[in-house]
């Protein structure tokens, strides 16, 4: 039984360490949404990811906006450059992270003659990963004010030099934030 129940938060710890992505979101109370049925982009240039590989490059800022303007008009929101309600900005950073996996072996499976106390193994092992956050902000167009926060962290460690699987880990993350926003 003590096995059973150490696999089992092991196993819930693999699989909380391994997901995908992490979302949530924040806006301003009292914020009516069904109002807004338009946006633009700002202005502002995005900020630096943090890796070279990604920073100033064009192919990289239209894939992630050709996938925000895609999913909010989904949520009925689409792009209205003259005349819009929201006014759209996303930031994206990412960091090197290091992740701890631990494995426990059990006096069992090392024979019938085993201890089950004294012959246990822990094996330690670090792995670098590297994380990416990104954030989409929405403005209301006509008075500045800022209506909505939505962010996601997710592993982009195995998509940085595969640039299929960063297409598919952008796009399903800004499609996971997107949900979270209130209109549509």
């Amino acid at each position: 039984m003590k096995n059973f129940q150490t696999n089992l938060i092991f196993l819930t710890m693999l699989v909380t360490g391994c997901a995908v992505i992490t979302v949530g979101s924040d806006f301003e109370p009292g914020t009516d949404f069904s109002e807004y049925s338009s946006f633009t982009w700002d202005t502002i240039d995005p900020e630096s990811t943090g890796d070279p590989r990604w920073d100033d490059n064009p192919f990289f800022d239209s894939r992630i906006r050709a996938s925000i303007e895609r999913e909010l008009k989904l949520k009925g929101v689409s792009m209205n450059t003259r005349n819009p309600d929201l006014v759209v900005h996303y930031h994206m950073y990412i960091q090197q992270k290091d992740r701890l996996e631990v494995e426990t072996y059990y006096g069992e499976e090392f024979g019938p003659h085993a201890h089950p106390l004294f012959d246990t193994q822990v094996e330690v092992n670090v792995t670098e990963s590297v994380e990416g956050t990104m954030m989409i902000d929405i403005s209301d167009a006509v008075d500045n004010r800022f209506v909505w926060r939505g962010w996601g962290r997710f592993d982009v460690t195995n998509a940085l030099d595969d640039q299929k699987a960063l297409d598919e880990q952008l796009s399903k993350a800004i499609q996971e934030i997107i949900k979270e926003f209130p209109a549509g």
